[in-house]
C-alpha cells in the first residue's frame, strides 16, 4: 500500500499540516473517538463550549464500532456522572478537528442509556471538541 504525505489546510481553517493519503485508494486515514461529559453548552460568561467534567473513553477506526459502543454503554462509560456523550470524526494529521457535520452527540437517559440527539444550533460553529 503506497502512501504519500500531502501538505492541506484544516477545514476550520487552521495552519497547514500533514496527512497520510493512501494513493491507491485515495482514502485519508480517520478515527472515531468518544468523549463524555457532564455538560454540553454554551459557558455564558466566555460564549465558548463547557463540558464540565469530561474525559476521552477512547476511539475505534471504525465509526459503526463507535456508535454501538456508545449505544450499549460499553464498558460504563456514563460511570454514573457523564450526560453526554461525543463521537468525533478525526483526520490523522495536525490541527485537523472534527467538524460539526463530523460529530455525534448523544445525551443519557436512565431508562434508555445513550440517545443520539441533533447537536444543538448554538454548538455548529465550533469544531474539534476532542482532538485536534
Amino acid at each position: 500500500m503506497a502512501e504519500t504525505l500531502v501538505l492541506e489546510t484544516s477545514q476550520c481553517g487552521f495552519k497547514s499540516h500533514l496527512r497520510h493519503l493512501n494513493k491507491k485508494d485515495g482514502v485519508i486515514m480517520a478515527i472515531y473517538t468518544i468523549m463524555v461529559s457532564t455538560n454540553y453548552e454554551l459557558d455564558k460568561d466566555t460564549k465558548m463550549p463547557y463540558f464540565g467534567d469530561s474525559r476521552i473513553v477512547g476511539y475505534y477506526t471504525n465509526e459503526e464500532y463507535a456508535i454501538s459502543a456508545v449505544e450499549a454503554n460499553a464498558a460504563d462509560i456514563q460511570e454514573h456522572c457523564y450526560n453526554y456523550a461525543i463521537i468525533e470524526k478525526v483526520e490523522e494529521g495536525l490541527y485537523s478537528p472534527a467538524t460539526p457535520s463530523e460529530r455525534k452527540v448523544y445525551v443519557w437517559s436512565n431508562d434508555l442509556g445513550f440517545i443520539q440527539i441533533e447537536d444543538y444550533k448554538c454548538m455548529k460553529h465550533f469544531c474539534g471538541f476532542t482532538i485536534g
